[in-house]
């Protein structure tokens, strides 16, 4: 397997770099969140023993981690981080990822959301600071923190767990208030890809089609079980198909058919460790055509089988073909 390594993270704001481990993925996939669609963004201390082999996941939700402590190791296709303290993780929805802690226990604080929370944050007097960018850039062109803005970033970590630990009034405004300055954090000193360039901003910000009426697609997905057509969750926002494909895919940084098939390969894949239900039944329950299609998907995403995703083998993540960054199913 072909593996991109950004530089390895310190183990302390002053420390030493730790050595690399291999890279592998393990199920089952761990990394749960506890607030359901009603919720917007929850905040959570979290400390992981070391291990070895990775532990495989994809979710809606986005995900940000502040390391406080300790390395963790985050992993995609064809490319791995390791994050050290002060240190930042990003997660897109419905991204391929794992983890694994190196050496010794690491403790951070996570912060998840949905993809609506930062939907239509736009800022008049900065167009190039689109807070979705940060998510939909590829895993190794996402932004990382100097040393001098470590500190500034786990103290606002912490404050965000103090908010949601509180009982405060206005809760969910102080968090969002307090996501966009980490984010800020993270963009200003970021050199992004070229479609996250200045002119390509300004693009957005003349999207004919904002991001909250693409919401009715977004939620047709999470409700069904079926195969969804482009032509169908475009009539759902009162869209034609061509504006809302392109809107779609600016907004996500996955086209919404890829989108709509990792959310049912992601629930199938549950279903599998969760249930003794045939291979060829579950595949059904959640819309693909055949047991052999959940098993190409199965290969494309997690890099092998089905079965061996129940056995809870370890497995090797496939790297992404030479023109793709995230490969999906045919």
């Amino acid at each position: 397997m072909c593996a991109r390594q950004s530089k390895v993270a310190d183990t302390k704001l002053g420390g030493d770099s730790l050595p690399p481990v291999r890279q592998i993925f393990a199920g089952p996939p761990t990394d749960k969140y506890d607030f359901g669609l009603s919720g917007q963004v929850h905040v959570s201390l979290r400390q992981y023993p070391p291990r070895a082999e990775a532990i495989l996941d994809m979710h809606y939700p986005m995900g940000m981690g502040i390391i406080r402590e300790g390395t963790i190791r985050r992993e995609f296709p064809g490319y791995f981080t390791d994050c050290g303290p002060g240190q930042v993780y990003l997660t897109g929805a419905w991204e391929p990822h794992g983890w694994t802690v190196l050496h010794k226990t690491c403790t951070l604080i996570h912060v998840g959301f949905f993809p609506e929370f930062i939907f239509d944050t736009r800022f008049p007097e900065a167009p190039e600071f689109v807070p979705m960018d940060l998510f939909t850039a590829p895993p190794d062109r996402r932004p990382q923190l100097p040393r001098d803005g470590r500190g500034p970033m786990v103290r606002l970590a912490e404050q965000m767990l103090e908010v949601q630990q509180s009982e405060r009034p206005r809760k969910t405004l102080w968090l969002r208030s307090l996501l966009l300055q980490g984010l800020l954090l993270l963009y200003e000193r970021w050199d992004p890809p070229a479609s996250n360039s200045a002119a390509a901003a300004a693009a957005k910000a003349a999207d004919p089609a904002p991001a909250s009426p693409l919401n009715p697609a977004i939620q047709l997905v999470l409700r069904s079980r079926r195969f969804l057509s482009v032509t169908e969750a475009a009539s759902a926002c009162g869209l034609s198909p061509k504006t809302f494909a392109g809107s779609f895919a600016r907004l996500m940084g996955v086209s919404f058919p890829r989108f709509a098939l990792r959310y049912r390969f992601q629930a199938a894949a549950r279903q599998l460790l969760n249930s003794d239900g045939a291979i060829k039944t579950v595949a059904a329950q959640w819309g693909f055509t055949d047991a052999s299609h959940l098993h190409r998907c199965f290969m494309e995403h997690f890099g092998c089988t089905p079965s061996d995703y129940r056995r809870r083998s370890t497995f090797a993540l496939p790297s992404p073909p030479a023109k793709s960054q995230h490969p999906g199913c045919a």
